[in-house]
């Protein structure tokens, strides 16, 4: 376990050209599509695909201008992870349970009753890098992750489709989520076509990129944007306490150490 750590260490920052994803752990010969075991998650497996990421005309500066991007293979983990599949790593003396041990909300669900499978939330990016990397994997990139959420880049607005969100596809805040978040995958008619959840609502969800005004430069391919370095980590999907919207291809952003009741994250794995 260690020696994994050292070595998802050493491998440095992602390069940011188009030469090909790092090497890393063998993937699993499984057909694309399929849903498998890898690093104790359930993932589902995405082969080598293309698609136009971003928005066109409407939405935030942000997601403009839209451009073609390569997605390498990865697999990417069917929910967010849970307070049970995270209790593991705190088990093992290398994740902390808490971003703040002085600030614990009532609706982080670290140590309450009943929470195991719920999403683990109030961490940061640190915690959720760690966790990652422990299991053999990493954060997904943003494009892996509007690749998924998107079922394999297709147009709707929305994992499901492109019907308005409501409470019978997603956890949202001050209706169905005001009280917290719901276990993963509570609201199956929400999911992608691939099988995978909560891609909007419950918990936004950190990923491996620096936040940049938009795509301007951004790879042409998969890898996660990390040079320039930045000030804020891109988080994806929305959550609860959050007015944010739910599009799959809306981004938000904030401090690598902020942490809250709605965000969390999932895992990704070079396939």
């Amino acid at each position: 376990m260690i020696l994994g750590l050292i070595l998802w260490a050493c491998k440095g920052e992602a390069p940011v050209d188009d030469s090909g994803p790092p090497s890393g752990d063998s993937a699993p010969d499984v057909d694309c599509g399929a849903a498998h075991r890898r690093g104790g998650l359930d993932v589902v497996r995405f082969c080598e695909g293309s698609f136009e990421m971003g928005t066109a005309s409407g939405g935030e500066i942000h997601e403009r201008p839209v451009r073609d991007v390569l997605v390498y293979a990865f697999d990417l983990a069917v929910h967010e992870t849970t307070v049970a599949e995270y209790a593991l790593c705190v088990d093992s003396g290398v994740c902390s349970p808490v971003a703040n041990p002085d600030d614990i909300p009532a609706r982080c669900n670290w140590d309450k009753p009943d929470r195991d499978d719920h999403p683990m939330n109030c961490v940061n990016f640190e915690m959720a890098s760690t966790f990652c990397a422990f299991v053999g994997g990493r954060l997904p990139s943003e494009a892996e992750w509007e690749y998924a959420a998107r079922s394999e880049g297709q147009p709707p607005l929305y994992p499901w489709g492109d019907e308005e969100p409501s409470c019978d596809r997603a956890v949202m805040p001050d209706t169905c989520g005001a009280e917290g978040t719901w276990p993963v995958c509570s609201k199956p008619l929400g999911n992608t076509a691939q099988g995978l959840c909560d891609f909007s609502g419950n918990a936004f969800e950190w990923t491996q990129d620096w936040f940049h005004e938009d795509y301007t430069g951004a790879p042409a391919t998969s890898i996660a944007w990390e040079e320039p370095v930045g000030t804020f980590r891109v988080l994806r999907g929305g959550g609860i306490g959050s007015d944010e919207d739910y599009r799959n291809r809306n981004r938000t952003f904030h401090e690598p150490d902020f942490s809250y009741s709605g965000m969390g994250f999932r895992c990704g794995f070079w396939g």
